[in-house]
């Protein structure tokens, strides 16, 4: 164990301090001791359940439905609003544009062909996958 510890301290060696304030997009440091540390005790608390299913861990559940309604609540949604839990930036792209292309066969019931026109595609490393270049 000492050994796998002492491996992964030498290749972060070089890594920078994400507690410098000074990476901006690549941490998100809010500069309070109490808030890393609750943050660090959830994550040893939760790390090994997953979102796969929800008969297994209902408590992730109960926390993506409290997480929704929170966010609903500050961005004007109501009872009718709905999210989800992702695993990262890609999937997250990916059930936006499915939420899209839904909303759009709902409001325009199945006619046309939506345009998923998305400016500023620098903005987002994971909307640069697979474009030359990239």
């Amino acid at each position: 164990m000492e050994e796998v510890l002492q491996k992964l301290i030498d290749y972060g060696s070089s890594d920078l301090d994400p507690h410098s304030g000074r990476m901006w997009a690549h941490s998100y440091e809010t500069g309070l001791e109490e808030v890393l540390e609750v943050a660090r005790r959830a994550h040893v608390m939760f790390m090994d359940k997953t979102m796969l299913n929800f008969t297994v861990y209902p408590s992730i559940l109960r926390m993506e439905n409290e997480v929704v309604a929170m966010v609903a609540s500050v961005m004007g949604g109501d009872e009718r609003t709905v999210g989800t839990f992702t695993y990262g930036g890609t999937e997250s792209i990916m059930l936006a544009v499915k939420a899209a292309r839904d909303h759009y066969r709902k409001v325009r019931k199945g006619t046309g062909v939506p345009n998923p026109w998305c400016g500023r595609r620098d903005l987002n490393p994971g909307l640069r996958r697979g474009r030359p270049g990239s």
